[in-house]
Formats: structure tokens, C-alpha cells, sequence
């Protein structure tokens, strides 16, 4: 137990109180929102115009790497160069397909990170290997541990990557979570409540 003594700065009175002083852990943390990403996506694009012949998949399955996606006429079959899920497909059979626009997209939703934008302040302070702590809205009371991996300029911009062991199969890429990045943490600190 502790004495501290509280003064009122207007009246200039004084008075103690008793409270309980412990000793337990104190962690600075750098806060943002982090955005999760896929580690791997694939955009089916060509560089000339083409026209649709078939299309094989459809948004939201799954499929192996191999199977065939689609089939265009100047290009011929496509197939999935690792397995995924099909997240876009931007054509139906029978269109014509204009150089340099997503025809197919597939993303591998097992394979995610988080990434944050931090202002400099912050980023000044972050360095690989710290430990982060995340939660996502949809799962509120849960926190999941991730550590940083690099950070990197973009843009103007100062990003955080994250790696997340466990990261639950329901998050899917582009969903978000508030993050907090441990810069540093002294174990045994006396804690006074307020």
C-alpha cells in the first residue's frame, strides 16, 4: 500500500488517500488500422483484344492449381497457377476483351498478412520482429498475436507488414483490425490507479 497526496489547486487544499500500489507489466504501444492482404494474387490480363470462348469457374469457388479458368480465342485456355478462389470475373462468354483489363481474378485466402499506414512519428519506432496485438471488429474479445515483419515507404506512406500465425479462416482479405504494435515494455513497473 501507498500514501499519495492529492492537492486541489483551486482552494489549495490538501488530502491523502490510501490506495494499492502494485507491480505488474507496462507496454508502450504505436496504434493503427490494419488492412489484411493475400500473400498471393493473380490477375489474368492481355495485351490484345480478344474475345471470350468459355469460362469454366465461377466467383467464389475454389479451385486447384491447374484446373482450367478460362478459354479466350487469340490466347487460348488459362489455368489457375496455384490454387485459389475465384474473387472477379469481369467478362461474360461472348465479350470482347480489351488489352489491359482484369478478365479473371483468383486469390489464395489461406496466405494473409496485415498491413498498417503509420504517420512518421510512429513508424520512426517500429522495427522488425516487435510483437503486434490485433483484434478485428466482428470479433470483438479475441486478440491475436502477430509480430512485424518490415516496414517500408510507399507513396508517401509508412507500412507496416504484419505476419499472423493463427489467423482465423473467416478473415477474409480486406477486412480490417485495430493494431498495436509493441515499441516497448518494462516488466516490473509500479502501478497506481486512478
Amino acid at each position: 500500500s501507498g500514501t499519495i497526496l492529492l492537492l486541489n489547486a483551486r482552494s489549495n487544499h490538501q488530502s491523502t488517500l490510501k490506495v494499492k500500489v502494485l507491480r505488474g507489466p507496462v507496454v508502450e504501444s504505436v496504434y493503427g488500422l490494419g488492412t489484411v492482404v493475400s500473400a498471393r494474387t493473380y490477375t489474368l490480363k492481355t495485351g490484345v483484344t480478344t474475345q471470350v470462348r468459355s469460362i469454366s469457374v465461377k466467383e467464389g469457388e475454389l479451385v486447384q492449381n491447374g484446373k482450367q479458368l478460362i478459354s479466350l480465342d487469340s490466347i487460348g485456355i488459362q489455368k489457375a497457377p496455384f490454387t485459389g478462389t475465384v474473387t472477379n470475373i469481369g467478362y461474360k462468354v461472348g465479350e470482347n476483351v480489351f488489352p489491359q483489363t482484369p478478365i479473371i481474378t483468383l486469390v489464395d485466402l489461406t496466405d494473409r498478412y496485415l498491413t498498417v499506414s503509420l504517420e512518421q512519428e510512429g513508424a520512426l519506432r517500429v522495427r522488425p520482429g516487435q510483437n503486434a496485438l490485433l483484434s478485428f471488429e466482428s470479433l470483438r474479445g479475441q486478440k491475436y498475436a502477430g509480430k512485424i515483419r518490415s516496414i517500408f515507404p510507399n507513396e508517401g506512406q509508412f507500412i507496416v507488414h504484419i505476419d499472423v500465425k493463427a489467423m482465423p479462416g473467416e478473415i477474409l482479405p480486406g477486412m480490417t483490425a485495430d493494431v498495436a504494435i509493441e515499441i516497448a515494455k518494462r516488466d516490473s513497473a509500479q502501478l497506481v490507479p486512478t
